[in-house]
């Protein structure tokens, strides 16, 4: 039951990190090793090391000015995961043109009380 706590904090710490680009919260919530999705400028997924992530998600976050969000879970591929939905999907997600889906979150998984995936 506390594990499931400090999870679920975890996931709140982060999506508040993004909105008030709190890089040092971010830092310490996410494991140094693990799987953390973005996209490249031809809007292909790609997987980047934890520095690399943070440093691409808060130059997404620093594009907008302001940001919403809410929790959902994953009904794919980690079926119960907690999802964070930035600004109705829209963030910080493009979803390209023949992509079959307009909007996506992001699907966290936490071990050990810190972020070891990212993925859309």
């Amino acid at each position: 039951m506390a594990s499931a706590l400090i999870e679920e904090k975890v996931e709140h710490l982060f999506a508040k990190a993004i909105k008030e680009l709190d890089i040092d919260l971010l830092h310490r919530l996410i494991k140094p090793i693990g799987e953390y999705d973005a996209q490249d400028e031809k809007l292909e997924i790609i997987h980047l090391s934890k520095e690399a992530y943070i440093e691409w998600i808060v130059n997404k976050r620093r594009k907008i000015e302001d940001i919403d969000y809410y929790f959902d879970q994953c009904l794919l591929c980690s079926i119960g995961n907690t999802v964070v939905i930035f600004n109705d999907g829209y963030f910080p997600h493009k979803v390209k043109e023949n992509a079959g889906q307009s909007k996506a979150g992001l699907m966290l998984n936490v071990t050990d009380g810190q972020i070891d995936t990212i993925k859309f």
